[in-house]
């Protein structure tokens, strides 16, 4: 069971979450701070995720010890999902040249 005061804390950071993704969309800029975010914070679970592939293809004692640790970060993957829905929703803001129709040469060049 949910502490009340964990459960207000947790409702306070969501709040906080959800005005700072508005006020991306009016200061197109700030989407960088999303994608530098997603970056630093999904370096753990895709890091364990490399780790526990290891872990699988080479034998060793080493395996044992680290096993648990890096699957429990693994639990942490759907969290990264959902850290870049903000990134992927601010994605012409972050790069120009996203979503641009070219026409001509360059049309025919980034296509194949």
């Amino acid at each position: 069971m949910i502490s009340p005061s964990a459960f207000r804390l947790g409702l306070a950071g969501s709040i906080c979450v959800a005005a700072a993704l508005m006020l991306s969309f009016v200061v197109p800029e700030a989407f960088g701070g999303w994608l530098a975010g997603f970056v630093f914070w999904s370096g753990l679970p895709f890091g364990a995720m490399v780790l526990v592939m290891m872990i699988r293809i080479i034998p060793g004692r080493w395996g044992e010890e680290l096993g648990r640790p890096a699957d429990a970060a693994m639990l942490l993957l759907p969290l990264a999902l959902i850290a870049v829905l903000p990134v992927l929703a601010g994605l012409g803001a972050l790069y120009p040249w996203a979503g641009v129709t070219e026409h001509g040469f360059r049309a025919v060049y980034l296509a194949g």
